[in-house]
């Protein structure tokens, strides 16, 4: 996946704010959960910037500890032990979004993409479609794949969304505004 991790990341969170107790959560962490759900829907992939400056493409950024789906478990481990140590129990909810956000952003990747689900312990990588390669920009081996027709199936889910959310949100407002012109 290229594109789809943000909009898959906030399908992702909004489902787990969609769930019993969650609208009883102040806005403020409400927002706060979303934001975390969609940094972390794309976190794995900041290891592309060391990919591209310091390997000279000679390693793929899923070889590295950040593209290991241990490694994170490891940090929401960590993350969780800290916050009952500091008892900061609104981390545990930041904590849950970022594993989620995580953990979906490897199961994207793991379509058309290997992943590393083992390692440090096994370096096997899985992958459920192989996308054959077709001649001239590597990009249209996946436009040219039901995988990319996946990822817009994702981006076009989380526009409608996102454009339904605010429609929602903005036409009490309005009729609110137009009740008090009249008067």
């Amino acid at each position: 996946m290229f594109l789809a991790h943000l909009p898959a990341g906030y399908l992702l969170a909004r489902g787990l704010l969609a769930l019993p107790g969650a609208s009883s959560l102040p806005l403020t962490q409400q927002r706060r959960l979303l934001i975390t759900g969609l940094i972390a829907s794309v976190l794995p992939d900041f290891d592309y910037l060391y990919f591209e400056l310091a390997t000279n493409h000679s390693i793929s950024h899923r070889a590295f500890p950040s593209h290991w789906p241990p490694s994170w478990l490891l940090i929401f481990f960590l993350v969780a032990v800290l916050a009952c140590v500091l008892r900061q129990r609104e981390w545990h909810g930041c904590n849950l979004f970022l594993l989620a956000g995580v953990q979906l952003h490897f199961m994207l990747d793991t379509i058309a993409g290997p992943i590393r689900w083992l390692a440090p312990f096994d370096h096997t990588r899985f992958t459920l479609f192989h996308v054959p390669r077709q001649p001239g920009w590597w990009v249209w081996s996946y436009a040219n794949h039901f995988s990319g027709w996946l990822e817009v199936a994702f981006i076009a889910t989380a526009l409608w969304l996102a454009w339904h959310t605010c429609r929602q949100h903005r036409h009490p407002v309005f009729v609110s505004n137009r009740i008090h012109s009249k008067e």
